[in-house]
């Protein structure tokens, strides 16, 4: 990825990224209820454009998300790494099996929470 393609890239995901324990865990909660990924995205993205419920940095993340599931990536695994920061990446990376999954994205989000409350400290 190009410097220039990585700052777009960080431009437009920054807000998303911030929310990204609470995603983990919406995406936990989808993959429990056995909801196709695809499906998943195209229905928080429209819950996140709504008028009334507003998102705008979910949306943005969700239309990336979209985009990269469109191009051709369809693992949870290879969507959210493409997606989600670097710095989450390894950790992703360790969720290749579905049984992982769940557990997996709510540790992650637990972990990033923790680390916001270090950092603040």
């Amino acid at each position: 990825m190009s410097l220039a393609n990585s700052l777009k890239r960080w431009w437009t995901l920054r807000g998303f990224w911030a929310e990204r324990p609470d995603f983990y865990r919406d995406v936990a909660r989808s993959l429990e209820r056995k909801e196709l990924l695809r499906d998943f995205v195209e229905g928080e993205l429209e819950i996140s454009l709504n008028p009334i419920t507003a998102d705008k940095a979910r949306a943005e993340g969700l239309k990336y998300m979209r985009d990269v599931i469109e191009s051709g990536s369809v693992t949870l695994v290879d969507v959210l790494q493409a997606t989600m920061p670097a710095d989450d990446r390894m950790a992703l990376g360790t969720m290749r099996t579905s049984s992982k999954q769940t557990e997996g994205l709510r540790h992650l989000a637990n972990t990033i929470e923790e680390q916001k409350k270090l950092t603040k400290v």
